[in-house]
């Protein structure tokens, strides 16, 4: 048991104090090979062997014709972890085969998967991958090829054109070319060099722990926590790299990456609980923050401790974790739609949407999280809320030339139609009882009718997209105004339908969307799925 391995178990065992529950710990996490007293059995140690080999075999093949069509890829975490980690890299057991590829080699590695047998669910023709690559809402792999070896292993390969999901850490699209211009060959395998693999497995460390907690917001099961084992592997990459890499070179690395924030609060969390790692305090990091998604949710999780993280009530956590996101939510003044209100009044009641890429640095626009990445966003809107018993009314003033509206055929293709004008609000729902959703929202879409005139359909979102029901016109009142530089629409919403109970000072956490056949972009959430992102939304607070 190395010194590392050793400041883990210690840490584990004094804020536990049950020896069988540090071992299912490390068990369930996949570390047992790390320590001598948590080996498996025989049988099971040869299944993984032989899987390891016959993945490693796979691998040489895939980087053979790779090489022979002048593709150049790394191999992330899996097998390069378990041949710079582990004595034997057999015993680091994972699922599949990630590899990084630029973007403009996309297409001829997917051909090259299918020449070696492989097959996958997604499109894998070149027109339906140009468009996917130009999507902001991709993910940072295709969908998963798979192939069965030696009768019934199942290996799976994920292409890779980011390191992260864009529209959480914003991360600069031309990064992959440097990462790749920089890979080192080790054991004939091509990985990132040293301080892309480590700041490549801290921001993978926050993205599966965001990305999960975050989709446990839309049907209220939370159940991850920090991984034990992508933690404890980071720890491992300094305690191997840390005699060797260059302070300078580290943090100048760490602001290409755009991960300042996730990088500081890896050392914090490296601190306590690997006494051993206290050279660590050596890397500094330049003060340049990112203003995304990931960075807002580290400022939150840096107020909750890491063996909290690591080993509380996942629930408990996110609720906390949710408090101090929206601690500092933008605010606006919501008043009774039958009082006249001043000009500063009206200034504190009103929010706006824009696109404009200089308020963040974003490559985005500052709040668009919907479209093609290179897509110029061409309107803009502003909106406000006023109050009376029975309803919450919203109104929005959207400026676009031509404004696009579909006509409506039935509420199934109503509710399924986003390629027209639409406005969705968001609400946090304010429940954070397990298996309760903590996010609703209304989708409004103006649609001609029969008679060739406009109309005002809602629909509701509940559990994601997957609870859509129609909300009854005995539970709304509307109208729109129509032009052809944009429209104003004002509706009431009942409040039954939020759910919520109007109380003069109550604050509504929300966010607004407004969408184009194009584009979508928000009020506060920089996320492209409002429902992934509740800590992020702004907030009204009811007025006399």
């Amino acid at each position: 048991m190395s010194d590392i391995d050793q400041n883990l178990y210690e840490f584990l065992m004094k804020n536990s104090k049950d020896e069988n529950a540090v071992r299912d710990k490390l068990r369930n996490e996949g570390l047992n090979f790390r320590f001598d007293k948590l080996k498996e059995n025989a049988n099971y140690e040869n299944a993984i062997k032989l899987r390891y080999m016959l993945i490693n075999y796979e691998l040489k093949n895939i980087k053979q014709k790779f090489e022979q069509k002048g593709i150049t890829f790394v191999v992330l975490k899996g097998i390069s972890l378990a041949q710079r980690l582990y004595k034997n890299p057999c015993n680091r057991y994972f699922g599949d085969i990630d590899l990084l590829v630029a973007s403009k080699d996309l297409y001829k590695a997917t051909k090259i998967m299918e020449i070696l047998g492989y097959r996958t669910e997604g499109e894998t023709d070149e027109e339906s991958l140009n468009y996917y690559l130009q999507q902001m809402y991709r993910e940072l792999h295709l969908m998963p090829f798979y192939k069965k070896v030696a009768g019934s292993v199942e290996i799976i390969i994920e292409l890779h054109m980011d390191i992260v999901s864009l529209w959480m850490f914003r991360i600069d699209t031309q990064l992959t070319e440097c990462i790749l211009d920089r890979r080192k060959i080790e054991n004939d395998i091509p990985v990132m060099d040293e301080y892309d693999t480590i700041i490549f497995q801290i921001l993978h460390l926050f993205k599966h722990y965001i990305a999960e907690m975050t989709a446990g917001f839309v049907n209220g099961v939370i159940e991850n926590k920090v991984s034990l084992k992508g933690l404890h592997e980071i720890a491992l990459l300094v305690d191997k790299y840390i005699d060797i890499l260059d302070e300078k070179q580290f943090s100048d690395r760490v602001v290409e990456f755009r991960a300042t924030e996730e990088v500081r609060l890896i050392k914090a969390w490296l601190l306590k609980v690997y006494p051993d790692l206290g050279k660590i305090k050596n890397l500094s990091v330049h003060d340049k923050k990112a203003d995304c998604i990931a960075d807002h949710f580290c400022g939150a999780i840096r107020n909750v401790d890491i063996k909290r993280l690591l080993l509380d009530d996942s629930q408990k956590v996110a609720s906390e974790i949710i408090f101090f996101l929206q601690k500092g939510a933008p605010s606006l003044k919501c008043y009774k739609s039958d009082v006249r209100i001043t000009p500063k009044e009206q200034a504190e009641s009103c929010g706006y949407l824009d696109g404009d890429r200089g308020k963040t640095g974003s490559p985005f626009g500052t709040r668009k999280v919907y479209g093609t990445i290179g897509k110029e966003v061409d309107y803009t809107a502003k909106f406000w809320f006023t109050w009376d018993n029975t309803y919450l009314w919203f109104h929005v003033i959207v400026k676009h030339f031509n404004p696009v509206f579909h006509q409506y055929i039935n509420d199934d293709l109503m509710i399924s139609d986003n390629s027209q004008e639409f406005v969705r609000l968001f609400f946090d729902t304010a429940n954070r009882k397990q298996g309760e959703p903590y996010v609703c929202a209304l989708i409004i879409k103006p649609k001609y009718n029969s008679e060739g005139k406009i109309d005002i359909y809602v629909h509701k979102n509940i559990n994601g997209n997957l609870g859509k029901e129609i909300v009854h016109r005995t539970e709304y009142v509307s109208k729109i105004d129509i032009s052809d530089e944009g429209y104003f629409l004002q509706i009431g919403l009942k409040w039954d339908i939020i759910p919520l109970i109007p109380k003069i000072g109550i604050e509504i956490i929300l966010d607004v969307l407004v969408s184009t056949e194009e584009l979508e972009i928000t009020w506060q959430n920089a996320s492209y799925n409002g429902w992934y992102n509740i800590g992020e939304y702004g907030k009204i607070v009811l007025q006399e």
